[in-house]
């Protein structure tokens, strides 16, 4: 009997024993099943969070590129502008130069004066003596005549319009232009003198006209090399600009990756086979390759 009773008691407390065992097997289990549930609840929180900031990053870069891009167009358009409007006063100025000089040459040659002879636009005009008619003799002006053949009046009604009539003698320029003709003709020697002041003056005028000339274009070259250097400084000083942005963006960049970074080995978390963390020892050699690959 007793041999029996101890035969079933040992039964009795082997079956406690592999119902303990049993128990201690499935709590282990639910620890590890929470413990990975854990783990992948963690892991699945970084990814998403470096997804996020992938995704800001994406975003952050676009617009940068996109506002760059904005910049240089309108650098673009404003260059462009400019230049248009650097070359229209570029014309305009030297429209104004041509049209001055072209004054300034009426002008010079209305002063161009060697005793009583005028020289304006290559007609020389010059005194004749009593000739003089009444609007020149009201006027107190000097009576002006040229030797061109249709010429039949004096140099002050010809640029006012008004008829020539020789002051007391009733004649009109045509009449007065025939007998100063005449009168000319017959004084061969003054005509001589007139005619190498006439040489002389021309010579003169020419000279004057062609250094003016050179001048105009000289000054013109000068603002057109000025306005190009302008354009290159100002060229310059927009990449400067573009590269300080561009260095402080990155600098940007790198601090918030700093400070915003996952140091991945520090984590662990206890488990029943040892430590069970982020870092070397995520739930087996794999599972670091695994987390590797997804995030790739």
């Amino acid at each position: 009997m007793s041999s029996e009773a101890e035969q079933l008691a040992a039964k009795l407390a082997e079956i406690m024993d592999a119902r303990k065992k049993k128990e201690e097997h499935c709590r282990l289990m639910e620890l590890e099943a929470e413990q990975e549930q854990l783990k992948e609840e963690r892991l699945q929180g970084e990814l998403e969070r470096m997804r996020a900031k992938e995704q800001r990053k994406r975003e952050v870069a676009k617009a940068a590129a996109a506002a760059e891009e904005a910049a240089k167009m309108e650098f673009t358009k404003k260059q462009a502008e400019e230049m248009v409007k650097r070359k229209k006063e570029v014309e305009s100025k030297k429209r104004a130069e041509e049209d001055k000089g072209k004054k300034r040459g009426r002008e010079e040659s209305v002063e161009l004066t060697i005793g009583d002879v005028v020289e304006e636009c290559g007609v020389v005009w010059y005194v004749q003596e009593g000739w003089v008619c009444e609007a020149c003799e009201k006027a107190g002006e000097k009576c002006l005549w040229t030797d061109a053949p249709r010429a039949t009046m004096c140099r002050h009604c010809h640029t006012n319009k008004k008829p020539c009539l020789i002051a007391g003698s009733g004649q009109d320029g045509a009449e007065a232009g025939l007998s100063k003709r005449k009168k000319v003709g017959s004084t061969k020697g003054k005509g001589k003198e007139k005619e190498g002041s006439e040489e002389e003056v021309g010579g003169v005028w020419d000279e004057v006209g062609g250094m003016r000339e050179a001048v105009t274009g000289l000054l013109t070259e000068i603002h057109a090399l000025g306005d190009v250097g302008r354009a290159l400084v100002k060229l310059l000083k927009s990449s400067n600009s573009y590269v300080g942005y561009i260095a402080d963006y990155m600098q940007r960049m790198e601090n918030e990756q700093r400070s915003e970074g996952v140091d991945m080995e520090g984590v662990e978390v206890g488990g029943m086979g040892g430590n069970v963390g982020v870092g070397d020892n995520v739930g087996g050699d794999g599972s670091e390759q695994e987390v590797d690959g997804t995030l790739q």
